[in-house]
């Protein structure tokens, strides 16, 4: 009786863990990449897209194939993209400018005001350096298009 109750406190803390406030995750997030992000660039390459993930109601961070990154930051609340299961990106000839859009669902466009290329090899080596309960979790998976 008493592992069975110990496994159910430990499934609700669990739960209770991954249920945190939106706001306070995304803010998280965003000051995950902020320090590794460049200054403001005009454009880069890129053909295919192989992720993204929000980090705020105006910025998301998307890796090339290239396993590149960049922060990018929209002009206004894009408000469905917290939410998006997909996102497209406006190119010209495989190069994304800060006069491009980002399509959220098949409805929202939202135009690019910056975009700030992320050193994510110096990410990855100040979070290895930490011990693994301090380091946050990888980015979800999720598709993009070009």
């Amino acid at each position: 009786m008493n592992c069975a109750r110990s496994v159910v406190i430990g499934a609700l803390c669990l739960l209770v863990g991954c249920a945190g406030h939106p706001v306070a995750r995304r803010e998280v997030q965003h000051n995950r990449y902020t320090p590794y992000a460049g200054a403001p660039v005009d454009q880069f390459r890129a053909y295919r897209f192989s992720n993204w993930e929000v980090v705020g109601d105006t910025q998301l961070v998307i890796w090339t194939e290239f396993q590149d990154a960049y922060l990018i930051k929209l002009r206004s609340p894009c408000s469905e993209l917290p939410w998006a299961e997909y996102i497209a990106v406006t190119t010209t000839v495989g190069t994304v400018t800060h006069l491009d859009s980002i399509w959220v669902g098949r409805h929202m466009s939202c135009m690019i005001e910056e975009i700030r290329p992320v050193n994510i090899r110096q990410m990855q080596r100040d979070l290895k350096n930490k011990t693994p309960s301090a380091a946050p979790p990888p980015p979800a998976g999720r598709q993009a298009t070009a």
